[in-house]
């Protein structure tokens, strides 16, 4: 069984962020990173809470961690 490397990214936060700004910078990070590793696993949005964090990472197994 061959199993493909996975690269995780795990943009946390808090609600306090100035929004406009961290969501701007998310999706550049997201165009960074893409750019670097094509196959990079990415949350559709920023983690905001411990919730949102733990439904994404309940949906990965990886062997590489970008926080």
């Amino acid at each position: 069984m061959n199993k493909k490397f996975q690269v995780i990214y795990v943009p946390i936060g808090v609600g306090t962020f100035h929004m406009p700004s961290a969501t701007e910078q998310f999706q550049l990070s997201i165009q960074m990173l893409k750019g670097l590793y094509e196959d990079v696993i990415v949350p559709d949005e920023m983690l905001l809470s411990v919730d949102k964090l733990n439904t994404f990472l309940e949906t990965v197994n990886p062997d590489l961690v970008i926080l």
